[in-house]
C-alpha cells in the first residue's frame, strides 16, 4: 500500500490504530543509518510500518520485507516511475 502526499495522510493513517511506536534515531545518526537498527529492537512482524518520504529506498522496503512488516511509503515526484505508475492509479 503506498500513501502519496505527506504529514496529513501520515496522521489519518496513524489515527486508525490502537498502538503506535515512535522511535527515535540516537545522537548524532541520522534516519537513513538509524532505521534498521532501531527497528531490529522491536518484532515487526506484521506491524504495519508507516514512513516518509525519506525512507521511500528500496533497502528499506527491502528490508520491512524481509523482516515480515507491511508498508506503507510516502512516494513523491523524486522517484518519477513510481510516482507516475500511483497518479495513475483510479
Amino acid at each position: 500500500m503506498f500513501v502519496a502526499g505527506c504529514e496529513e495522510n501520515q496522521a489519518k493513517f496513524h489515527a486508525q490504530f490502537d498502538h503506535i511506536i515512535l522511535l527515535s534515531a540516537p545522537g548524532k545518526s541520522n534516519e537513513i543509518t538509524a532505521f534498521a537498527p532501531l527497528l531490529n529492537r522491536i518484532d515487526i512482524t506484521d506491524a504495519i510500518i508507516p514512513t516518509d518520504a525519506l525512507h521511500t529506498q528500496h533497502r528499506h522496503a527491502d528490508y520491512l520485507h524481509g523482516r515480515g512488516a507491511h508498508y506503507v511509503l510516502t512516494v513523491k515526484r523524486n522517484h518519477p516511475g513510481m510516482h507516475r505508475q500511483i497518479r495513475a492509479l483510479p
